[in-house]
């Protein structure tokens, strides 16, 4: 992994966690040692609203 790109993973992940609970955001050196700029942000995105409430309909659940 280049510079770049790891930079480019770093600031992929800082906006991923924007707004999100600070307790669970990943210390900057478990998350290099860890080798998590090769998670996939998308599968660890929470669920939208839209998304949350539909699920919950569909399992026989009112808002």
């Amino acid at each position: 992994m280049t510079h770049e790109e790891l930079a480019a993973a770093t600031l992929a992940y800082a906006k991923s966690r924007n707004g999100a609970d600070p307790r669970y955001t990943k210390h900057p050196a478990g998350w290099l040692n860890e080798r998590r700029w090769e998670d996939d942000l998308a599968a660890m995105a929470p669920a939208s609203t839209n998304t949350a409430l539909a699920m919950l309909q569909s399992m026989g659940g009112t808002p």
